[in-house]
């Protein structure tokens, strides 16, 4: 799986911008369905864990339902760049639909059953996983680089609106409405991105040259009144599949062949090193920062919170907020920059979890709390509205900026595996954590990986505003010494492109 960055030259007019937010939009309203099947577990396990029913389930049995569609997701997100390549980016999301659908189904008629209800949502989560990998992938092809931060918040800004979906559905609908309602989710996306063009960047690396052209003059706006020349974006959308082909001719021996060999020559002080070292971290501190356990058991956390407000209430305004703010991130991250966002994402964060450890010390303590029960709910939404700005959205696509060509194979397919297992690690020992360390314990310690995240950031990450994928990557070359050709790092590993 390859990323392409749309030709920019500032001498050139630009396109139309209308038609591409509207096509990464309406892709990405399949990760709006793996967003509600996030936001599922906050209404629903209150409900399947409850004393009303005969047949409820345990702790240890709710953890594993809410769990195991980020399992799902962990298997679904490694061949997604596969699939992609495969069948097509449009043509995959829209096969994509049906898994999403028939798991709610599945779910409709769990009843209780932990093995239905656990399998229904490891399909999801397939589904999740890949969506969201091909989604990305999607919007960066058919976005020009000056909007190309704005677009790469969709995907995020989409899994927080299905979130909501969830929060605000469960609160006025019975268990079982839920899941009928949320069935509509995938038959929605499907009928509106089928509409939407392919990827031209595909198109082109199938031959299919007469139909790339029409789908970017699509994209572009082009039309009778509009007139925009399309053979630059052409002619360099070709030239860039054309390094890709030259690398997957050097690769022969399968994805994890191809992954040991280029370990074996790896440099530490190599760009491929240091664009590792900024994924992997970025993927790391997102999700330790516990910012899932937080939505999966938002109810819950409320409830324990003894809250002045209906935990339900406060759910809904959490999600609310989420939504808000992750829209404006699409305005902020091309005003502020990448790295500035991050930096006051993780110190507000920080700050916010450090309140809610201290608040629940003292409730927990048998103090009376009872004039600060506002404290919970508006240390909560911080938390979540500063995670929307910053670390909820920016480790995605600055995945896509700073990874080289020759290593982006494996190297975003073990960064997006490691999001994913991190985020089943999370959901599934947090009500543990909150059982053996108690609130402030638990939330305390990921205060503690949110501070340590903040200077993760400030020491590793580099500023990627307004630059090209080329100049993200000499910047790289200058930190970490001269960069190896598309061919070289797999042929000898030895002969960097700045020496003779």
């Amino acid at each position: 799986m390859e990323h392409f960055d749309v030709a920019h030259d500032e001498s050139l007019k630009g396109g139309k911008k209308s038609r591409q937010y509207i096509a990464a939009l309406l892709a990405s309203l399949g990760c709006l369905c793996g967003g509600a099947v996030l936001g599922w577990t906050s209404p629903a396990l209150p409900y399947l864990q409850g004393e009303d029913l005969n047949d409820s389930l345990t702790d240890d049995q709710g953890s594993w339902v809410g769990a195991t569609a980020p399992l799902g997701a962990l298997v679904g997100a490694l061949p997604g760049g596969w699939l992609a390549d495969t069948f097509g980016r449009k043509a995959m999301l829209l096969y994509l639909a049906v898994p999403y659908f028939v798991s709610w189904l599945m779910i409709v008629f769990a009843d209780t059953s932990v093995i239905i209800l656990c399998a229904a949502r490891v399909l999801c989560g397939l589904s999740m996983g890949a969506t969201t990998v091909i989604t990305s992938l999607y919007n960066e092809e058919i976005s020009e680089v000056e909007i190309r931060g704005a677009i790469g918040v969709y995907l995020d800004l989409m899994l927080s609106v299905g979130i909501l979906w969830c929060y605000l559905v469960g609160a006025m609908v019975p268990y079982l409405w839920l899941a009928i309602a949320s069935c509509g989710l995938p038959i929605v996306f499907f009928i509106t991105f089928v509409w939407m063009p392919e990827s031209p960047v595909y198109l082109l690396s199938r031959g299919k040259d007469e139909k790339a052209e029409k789908a970017l003059k699509w994209l572009r706006g082009v039309s009778p009144d509009y007139d925009y020349d399309i053979s630059y974006e052409i002619s360099h959308m070709k030239n860039r599949l054309d390094e890709a082909v030259s690398i997957a001719s050097m690769k022969k021996h399968g994805f994890w062949g191809d992954v040991r060999e280029t370990l074996a020559k790896f440099s530490w002080t190599s760009p491929a090193a240091e664009a590792s070292k900024i994924v992997f971290g970025l993927m790391l501190f997102q999700q330790m920062s516990g910012i899932d356990a937080v939505l999966f058991y938002t109810v819950e956390i409320f409830q324990g919170a003894g809250s002045s407000m209906s935990a339900y209430t406060c759910t809904i305004i959490v999600g609310v907020v989420q939504v808000l703010a992750t829209g404006a991130s699409s305005l902020l991250v091309e005003l502020t920059g990448r790295r500035f966002l991050l930096m006051i994402s993780e110190a507000a964060m920080a700050l916010c979890l450090a309140i809610l450890a201290i608040y629940f010390y003292f409730k927990d303590s048998g103090h009376d709390v009872s004039s600060i029960g506002w404290l919970p709910l508006a240390s909560v939404t911080t938390f979540v509205v500063m995670f929307a700005v910053g670390l909820g959205p920016l480790p995605w696509f600055m995945m896509s900026e700073v990874v080289p060509t020759e290593s982006r194979d494996w190297i975003n397919a073990m960064a997006v595996c490691l999001n994913w297992t991190l985020v089943f690690t999370v959901t599934k020992v947090f009500s543990l954590m909150l059982n053996s360390m108690g609130n402030a314990g638990t939330f305390g310690f990921f205060c503690i990986c949110c501070v340590v995240g903040l200077v993760f950031v400030a020491v590793v990450v580099p500023e990627t505003k307004g630059k090209s994928l080329e100049e993200i990557q000499d910047d790289l070359v200058k930190k970490k010494g001269p960069r190896l050709s598309l061919t070289d790092e797999l042929e000898n590993g030895t002969k960097p492109l700045d020496q003779k």
